[in-house]
């Protein structure tokens, strides 16, 4: 074997031996996002049920063996961004009002969610996996809307205001990495991430020709997720 073959086969034997004894990483994925349970489907007497449809994520992961060998702590920070489901959103217009109604503009579902908890690690090979359950806080921002359409042939418009709200949020975390050279892997990551907020007053007019009627609606809304990322882990 030459001595380049011979230099590079130990540089990458040391390589290999330092991230084996790195304790914590810092994980950077995004991907796609898919609402479940009451965000997706409508419910009846909920007027903001259902009204998610599928979206983005983005996920932060940090990761540090508080013991030697596969126990340690973890940090997730998402953001996820959903659509407004039209089709549902229009649905649940008609059943209040049936004006025709087709949508003018409409928003996006937002939701920040900063979450800790133990996770567990199994190691073989180049291979990582790691499964977190997780505990903390999620801000939801609802979306604004507005609807057009006719009603005993005048004009109707429906226009509802964003709210923000907070709540407890609870999920699990898997990942699944593979080094690629040095410190740095590729992963694959599924998050399940779910919260209970009450979105308070949130703010509605309806006007049919000149007539306006303004209104203040509370709904509790549990809000779930499901995140699939892609993307790089960097060890130390």
């Amino acid at each position: 074997m030459s001595k380049i073959a011979i230099l590079v086969s130990l540089f990458l034997g040391f390589q290999t031996l330092a991230f084996a004894q790195k304790r914590g990483y810092i994980q950077l994925t995004a991907g796609p996002s898919l609402p479940l349970g009451e965000f997706a489907k409508n419910v009846t007497g909920k007027q903001l049920a259902g009204l998610a449809g599928g979206g983005y994520a983005a996920e932060i992961i940090g990761g540090y063996r508080v013991f030697k060998d596969n126990l340690g702590v973890a940090a997730l920070l998402s953001y996820n961004q959903n659509e407004i489901n039209q089709a549902n959103l229009l649905v649940q217009a008609d059943q209040r009002l049936a004006a025709s109604w087709k949508v003018k503009n409409v928003a996006h579902w937002k939701m920040t969610t900063a979450l800790i908890g133990p996770y567990w690690r199994l190691e073989k090979g180049a291979f990582r996996m790691d499964i977190r359950a997780l505990a903390g806080i999620a801000r939801v921002v609802s979306p604004a809307f507005a609807l057009t359409g006719t009603y005993l042939n005048r004009a109707a418009n429906v226009e509802t205001q964003s709210k923000t709200a907070q709540g407890f949020a609870f999920g699990m975390s898997g990942s699944l990495a593979y080094t690629i050279f040095g410190n740095v892997a590729a992963c694959l990551n599924v998050s399940y991430l779910q919260s209970q907020i009450t979105l308070l007053d949130v703010p509605s007019t309806t006007t049919i020709g000149s007539i306006s009627a303004a209104t203040l609606s509370t709904e509790t809304l549990p809000v779930a997720v499901l995140n699939t990322s892609a993307g790089l882990r960097f060890s130390f």
